[in-house]
């Protein structure tokens, strides 16, 4: 689930865009989180590690009223992307005979 440090800077104006698209509904996010994200090995720990640091930055650079309305809006987002994610995980697993019933 790791990012190289080359594709750094690349992921972090697409992550620009996404939220810039979120809050002012820029539209210069044209891409599918979920598609994005699909295959990575993306496990329930790495929501938790986002949501946190997402929640520490949003404290350290906005009034506390807005930073609750972001990280709001984050958690939801989170929420969906992580159905689907371990969903769809769990469902491969199942039909490859690897996962558990």
């Amino acid at each position: 689930a790791g990012i190289s440090d080359e594709a750094w800077p690349a992921h972090l104006q697409r992550i620009h865009d996404f939220w810039t698209s979120v809050v002012a509904g820029s539209g210069r996010y044209k891409g599918n989180p979920f598609a994005a994200h699909v295959d990575r090995g993306i496990e329930e720990h790495h929501f938790r590690r986002w949501l946190a640091l997402f929640e520490e930055a949003m404290a350290a650079s906005l009034a506390p009223h807005e930073a609750a309305i972001l990280v709001e809006r984050a958690h939801r987002i989170a929420d969906s992307l992580r159905a689907g994610l371990l969903f769809s995980a769990k469902a491969r697993a199942q039909r490859s005979g690897d996962g558990a019933s």
